[in-house]
């Protein structure tokens, strides 16, 4: 049932979408998306990178439950370049939900996550902030050894 309402719901937003146009309204197509979620999702996904409003392309992933390891990384680098810094609230919740798997897996995943948070902070010049926060989350976890080896693999932490 629930293509069945995907495509009617498509269709729907099809004809809202050429409404608003013909009749200047351009809020309209993005109301219409927000309120017919999560069956418009993929309009409204679309919609959001098109116009460049990324917090919201951000709080849309959030709230749909999307990790960063589903999400498109073309995508996530677009946003970096475009938009320096708005996608760390992300980054630093999905290194917290990485750690607290507690597998080497999810530690090497995390370290990688570091590493883009890193790099974000160098483009903002802000590596004094980096600094603190690399340096909290060690001492924060500092009884996870294999997250500790992991760190300095990565060449995040110098002990």
């Amino acid at each position: 049932h629930f293509e069945e309402k995907r495509q009617t719901i498509r269709y729907m937003l099809q004809l809202i979408k050429e409404y608003g146009n013909a009749t200047k309204d351009d809020p309209l197509f993005e109301k219409a998306c927000r309120k017919m979620l999560p069956f418009s999702y993929a309009e409204y996904h679309d919609f959001l990178l098109d116009k460049e409003q990324y917090k919201t392309w951000i709080e849309l992933q959030t709230l749909l439950g999307f990790s960063l390891n589903e999400m498109d990384s073309y995508v996530l680098k677009d946003i970096e370049k475009s938009e320096p810094g708005v996608l760390l609230p992300l980054y630093v919740k999905s290194v917290q939900d990485e750690i607290g798997m507690k597998t080497r897996e999810n530690y090497k995943m995390a370290v990688r996550y570091l590493k883009r948070i890193k790099a974000q902070y160098k483009k903002l010049k802000k590596e004094e902030a980096w600094e603190n926060y690399i340096q909290h989350l060690s001492e924060e976890h500092k009884r996870l050894r294999a997250f500790k080896e992991e760190l300095k693999k990565g060449k995040l932490i110098h002990d």
